[in-house]
């Protein structure tokens, strides 16, 4: 079933055209990872399929209210003099209904592992938090929405540990199984994609060009590894996103 339909997609920044034309879907039940150079436009298309931003032209059609959809941005807030706990406590006065009222509730929500790792940050100010931290305990807080029918993670695993990383990736395999909902990662670690992601979506030429999977991208641009189709894909200056010319 289609969550997402992007129809003749168009948008930009006065001369920097990010999408011309762009159609692609989006099925419920898959994880697709979105994969792009720097400043194609991964964060804006984001933030257009959850309706932070409006396109130019073109359409954006969703089976579910864009409320639904859990966006985890690269510049995440934090209120400094509140701690973990209180910061969760907080999001729950926000969400009132949609999800745990306050920590308890949400540590309820967790697996046994995340748990143990929540309890030790619950008292620390969230301004003392690291990076990875914060974007982990958002991302708790994302999936223990149960209205939540999808999630747009933009580079969840920046500054994130190698454990902290591997947990990400289990919470979010046992939500998509759990809940049957939509995901799109952007991110340029590519290879952290393989076995998580059903579809890579390529940003290139101003459009979406889907691949089955990160072997599959490798496969169409006849290299050994992602780095290399990667660098295969965006090899001349051509190939890269820039300002219309005149």
């Amino acid at each position: 079933m289609v969550a997402i339909k992007v129809d003749a997609l168009c948008f930009g920044y006065r001369s920097l055209r990010l999408f011309d034309g762009c159609a692609f879907g989006l099925e419920f039940g898959c994880v697709y990872g979105l994969v792009g150079p720097n400043g194609a436009g991964k964060s804006s298309l984001l933030q257009l399929l959850a309706d932070r931003r409006r396109p130019d032209a073109g359409s954006i059609r969703r089976a579910m209210p864009a409320r639904q959809l859990g966006l985890l941005g690269q510049d995440e807030a934090a209120f400094g003099m509140l701690t973990a706990r209180e910061c969760v406590d907080l999001f729950g006065m926000v969400n009132r209904g949609a999800g745990p009222a306050g920590w308890r509730d949400l540590l309820r929500t967790m697996e046994p592992t995340a748990t143990a790792r929540a309890q030790g940050l619950a008292e620390r100010r969230s301004a003392t938090l690291s990076v990875g931290e914060r974007r982990w305990l958002h991302l708790e807080c994302l999936l223990s929405l149960p209205c939540l029918r999808g999630l747009l993670l933009d580079e969840p695993t920046v500054g994130v540990d190698p454990a902290y990383r591997l947990l990400m990736a289990q919470r979010i395999r046992g939500w998509i199984a759990q809940q049957r909902g939509v995901v799109v990662i952007a991110s340029h670690t590519l290879d952290e994609l393989r076995g998580l992601c059903d579809v890579i979506l390529l940003i290139r030429n101003r459009a979406i060009e889907p691949h089955a999977g990160l072997q599959g991208f490798i496969d169409a641009y006849g290299e050994t590894s992602a780095d290399a189709a990667f660098a295969a894909a965006f090899g001349s200056d051509s190939d890269r996103t820039r300002p219309n010319s005149p």
